[in-house]
């Protein structure tokens, strides 16, 4: 009898693990990853998740107040810690702000803005943040320099820091046109765009420095960001003729030629000590969306086809890889650091044009141009988290598949999702609640890189 009831429960737990590996098998099998906890793509249920407030769901607060722009889980066992606020606070209690007039102050008190025990931030001190990805970021950490009231660098080809201007590459023959042909840029013209009107050596337009490395310095704790803008996930040298566009062109180059240098520079000589820890970065937030959408906008104007159509399979196929061997070589660069994927967040529909990507934002408002839509935003975001999530294909080394799965998935984008009416532009968010949103996550991934690490 005993043997009997001992049988059954083998079946029962049998049954309980191939059911839990059915709901993981599109999670990873790490605690400390934040989709482990709880999915906001899976309708599935546990009944003791772990608390990984950004991965849980609930809801965006939208305030005037800026401390009140936060995410609120529903599962009431579950908070966001309020780190923007300590951080802010133990910063300017070390030392006051460069800009007196700082977008934010902290009113000290025995408990911070959310009513809790202010936050220990010291895991912050001496730390570094890399952020590699578009304007959208960019923005993001210059918000954040102007909550601190520290002042937000530009990296011209004269910086100490930088190394020399690399040459401009000529642009490849992109596979997708018939043949091997090169872009029909006549094609692109007949639809009023102009994306080679100026040749890749010409004087460049007076937005240059958008596409320049950028930092930030918060004396108060020793904290460095360090911003450097890239063009997606493009091999082919794609955007070389568009007027603000600085050298090198790849991801990898832009990696190799600017990012790495522009960190052994600055870790070497900033801080009180002379010199960052050797663990920096500690952190890396990766991020890329809306330069491939538009990339493959403009090959579908320039051949007819439409821009509102959804992505093909082959091109998904092509960009999940993509996206792994990105992260991968980015492990590569940087083999103390950990990376966190940030999603897309998505404009309100219609907003943001191909036009942005083409000629500049001059023409942004122009009705005409078509837009980059959701449906294909979307579709890249889901194709990102797949590359990351999904079973690795069989042919990744096992350090390169580690690489992958240890890399966390940031979901700022997301958590976005329905604020278009606070936006900065047709593509930007506005620092409420964006830029406050992505402060308050970015201080928790970095807590979580400096006390657990990618593990």
């Amino acid at each position: 009898m005993l043997g009997r009831k001992l049988s059954l429960a083998n079946v029962a737990l049998a049954c309980c693990v191939v059911g839990l590996l059915g709901f993981f098998d599109l999670l990873p099998l790490d605690p400390s990853h934040p989709h482990f906890a709880l999915s906001l793509l899976s309708s599935s249920r546990q009944e003791t998740p772990l608390c990984e407030p950004y991965s849980s769901f609930g809801h965006l607060s939208v305030s005037p107040e800026m401390h009140s722009n936060r995410w609120h889980p529903l599962r009431e066992s579950c908070h966001s810690p309020a780190l923007m606020a300590s951080f802010i606070r133990a910063a300017h209690a070390a030392q006051p702000p460069t800009n007196k007039d700082a977008l934010s102050n902290v009113q000290d008190g025995e408990v911070g803005p959310d009513g809790r025990p202010w936050e220990d931030v010291e895991w912050a001190r001496n730390r570094t943040l890399l952020v590699l990805g578009d304007s959208v970021h960019r923005l993001n950490v210059r918000y954040f320099c102007n909550m601190l009231g520290e002042p937000f660098h530009w990296i011209p080809w004269e910086h100490k820091w930088s190394p020399p201007e690399p040459p401009t590459p000529e642009p490849l023959v992109d596979p997708s046109t018939p043949a091997g042909e090169p872009l029909p840029a006549a094609a692109a013209a007949a639809h009023g765009h102009h994306p080679f009107q100026n040749p890749p050596h010409a004087k460049r337009a007076a937005n240059i420095e958008d596409h320049m490395a950028h930092f930030c310095y918060i004396p108060g704790l020793d904290f460095l960001i360090m911003q450097v803008f890239h063009y997606g996930m493009d091999e082919e040298n794609y955007w070389v003729h568009k007027p603000s566009y600085t050298p090198p062109s790849t991801y990898e180059d832009r990696l190799s030629m600017l990012t790495v240098p522009y960190m052994a520079k600055a870790t070497s000589e900033l801080g009180p000590i002379g010199a960052r820890l050797a663990s920096a970065p500690e952190l890396i937030l990766l991020s890329s969306s809306f330069w491939d959408s538009a990339r493959y906008a403009r090959i579908d104007v320039e051949t007819g086809a439409p821009t509102d159509s959804d992505l093909t399979a082959e091109r998904l196929q092509w960009y999940r890889g993509r996206v792994r061997e990105v992260l991968v070589n980015t492990k590569r660069a940087f083999p103390q650091s950990s990376i966190s994927w940030v999603t897309g967040h998505y404009p309100s529909a219609g907003d943001l044009k191909l036009e942005w990507f083409l000629r500049g934002a001059d023409a942004k408002a122009t009705n005409q141009r078509p837009s980059l839509y959701l449906n294909r935003l979307w579709q890249i975001d889901n194709a990102a988290r797949s590359a990351i999530l999904d079973p690795l294909p069989a042919n990744l080394t096992r350090p390169d598949a580690d690489v992958v799965r240890q890399t966390r998935i940031n979901e700022w984008g997301t958590l976005m999702l329905g604020q278009a009416k606070h936006m900065f532009d047709g593509m930007h968010q506005a620092l409420l609640p964006g830029g406050y949103l992505w402060a308050d996550m970015m201080l928790y991934e970095m807590r979580h890189a400096v006390l657990h690490g990618q593990r």
